[in-house]
């Protein structure tokens, strides 16, 4: 006879490859929240954002999305049609020389970055739908658009882990016997012209912001910021500019970047865009055009304090507008 009140045991469910990745970072977010929690008990009172964050949500909600986006992106890794043959090319007996080698990582790294870019853009897009639902408003604010942009930033951080980048290669077919035409110093070239790309990945991750809040009904507000404005506030996220919303973390004790490093990463983008004939991604203000200087960094250059204290006011400006800590004032 059988016992009525035996138990019933749902089976486990079957975890992705990436989840042991993606439990080190939980567990790193969840100490990080903990130091939060103590530190806050010595001032008297928990600390709100650390249960849900800026953007409304739970460190297990956006590790959900994460690993969403993880499975997504490699059903649908794939190699190129130039992969494949330098791959059949390598082999036959003779393997590939030096000149095939490099041309096989340049379209790797071309392949892959395609990969994190939409990764991360279509995180930045389900984030965003979940914090406007969260918070059951139809305004995106600047303080929202500078979390979602540091979710993406860590996102995309953890793409570019080797044991993600390997998953991806197993997903896509990429063979294990062509290790060969991936040694160390192929590995490094492949990794440095990947991370080329993260100011593409950011603008990508806004773009998908954008759309998501126009859908939504955030029309107004989406038009209301400059353009300029928004490309600025990203390269200075990604250069690794700290925010007022992480107060209470080790991050908080680095110095924000000076402007001279700002403008002379805009001024290469600048020149990187016109050797391959694309608009400028990052226009010098009137006051300088005006000046007929041409360069972000010109004022540094020139050693004019007026000037200087012009570009200083309108990068600020940009800062206070997205929560960014403001640098020194110039001498």
């Amino acid at each position: 006879m059988k016992s009525k009140n035996k138990k019933r045991v749902s089976p486990q469910p079957d975890l992705p490859q990436y989840a042991g990745i993606l439990v080190d970072n939980l567990k790193r977010r969840k100490d990080w929240e903990s130091a939060l929690d103590a530190r806050a008990q010595l001032f008297g009172g928990p600390i709100p954002s650390a249960k849900t964050g800026d953007l409304g949500l739970s460190i297990n909600e956006l590790y959900f999305l994460q690993r969403h986006v993880l499975q997504n992106s490699q059903r649908r890794a794939k190699l190129s049609t130039v992969e494949i043959e330098l791959l059949g090319r390598h082999l036959k007996p003779v393997p590939l020389d030096r000149f095939a080698k490099e041309h096989l990582v340049f379209e790797h790294a071309k392949t892959y970055k395609t990969a994190v870019e939409e990764a991360v853009g279509e995180l930045a897009d389900l984030v965003t739908q979940a914090a406007l639902a969260r918070k059951r408003r139809r305004i995106l604010k600047d303080r929202d658009r500078v979390a979602i942009w540091l979710e993406a930033i860590r996102f995309s951080e953890l793409l570019t882990r080797v044991e993600v980048w390997g998953k991806w290669c197993d997903a896509a077919g990429l063979p294990g016997h062509t290790e060969p035409a991936f040694g160390d110093p192929e590995r490094q070239s492949f990794w440095r012209q990947v991370l080329m790309y993260r100011s593409d990945w950011l603008r990508e991750a806004d773009r998908r912001m954008d759309v998501r809040a126009l859908l939504s009904g955030v029309r107004d507000r989406t038009r209301q910021l400059d353009p300029l404005h928004k490309a600025i506030a990203r390269l200075m996220l990604s250069l690794g500019d700290p925010t007022h919303s992480r107060r209470g973390s080790s991050d908080m004790s680095e110095a924000a970047v000076s402007d001279l490093d700002i403008c002379r990463e805009m001024d290469s983008q600048n020149e990187r865009a016109l050797s391959e004939s694309r608009s400028l991604p990052f226009p010098v203000p009137a006051f300088l055009e005006r000046m007929r200087i041409r360069l972000w960094a010109g004022p540094f250059q020139d050693k004019n304090p007026v000037l200087r204290q012009r570009l200083y006011e309108f990068l600020s400006k940009i800062r206070r507008q997205f929560g960014l800590r403001l640098p020194q004032r110039p001498k």
